[in-house]
């Protein structure tokens, strides 16, 4: 467990040494002299970056709510990637072993739901007209289409 220290002013001419001399005594030390409006400010990037569960991160006044924000956004997406990354490799798993086949298709060749759309088409209606009249999405539709290779006369 580390404690970890972030102080920022908003432009060159101000100066850090009241937040710094605040933050004296932590383990590691990152500052910004840029604008609180952006949160693509470099070092707190890096502490972002730096940070680990467990560790105290101390800002000085204002910085704190804006702050503890990011660090929760930061948090949250951290997790986000983690369960996406555990999702893969379960999927990945279930397909060696055979027990993943994916979603099922919405229509089969033979739906006639499907093939009233396919004789639209060919008769010369668009895309967007024969989801109209069947109901069917314009993506799906055309997904469909290719898949079968409908083509007009």
């Amino acid at each position: 467990m580390a404690k970890i220290g972030y102080a920022r002013v908003s432009s060159k001419e101000q100066h850090l040494d009241r937040q710094l001399a605040a933050l004296k005594g932590v383990d590691k030390l990152f500052s910004d002299k840029l604008s609180g409006a952006n949160t693509k400010r470099p070092e707190l990037q890096k502490m972002l970056a730096y940070i680990r569960e467990g560790d105290i991160v101390l800002v000085t006044e204002l910085l704190m709510t804006n702050l503890i924000i990011e660090l929760y956004k930061y948090q949250a997406e951290s997790e986000r990637k983690r369960i996406i990354e555990r999702q893969q490799q379960g999927i990945a798993l279930a397909k060696q072993q055979g027990k993943y086949h994916g979603r099922k298709p919405q229509y089969t060749q033979d739906d006639p739901r499907l093939q009233h759309a396919f004789k639209l088409y060919r008769a010369g209606m668009s895309d967007i007209d024969v989801s109209r009249n069947t109901g069917i999405k314009r993506t799906t539709f055309i997904r469909y289409r290719v898949k079968y290779g409908i083509k007009r006369k």
